[in-house]
């Protein structure tokens, strides 16, 4: 296998990992958040905001 056929490949498999990585973010960030002791939101209404 020559070096450029080598360099694509790796290129390829670099970039799906990291769109798995980028598709999986947000369920991962979401899960961790779940488990942080804060459980309030600040919610924005016409009133003014409001915890």
């Amino acid at each position: 296998m020559s070096l450029s056929k080598r360099l694509h490949r790796l290129i390829a498999w670099l970039a799906l990992c990291v769109m798995l990585f980028v598709a999986a973010a947000p369920s991962i960030s979401r899960a961790l958040a779940s488990n942080s002791q804060i459980s309030w939101m600040e919610v924005c209404s016409a009133t003014g905001s409001s915890l």
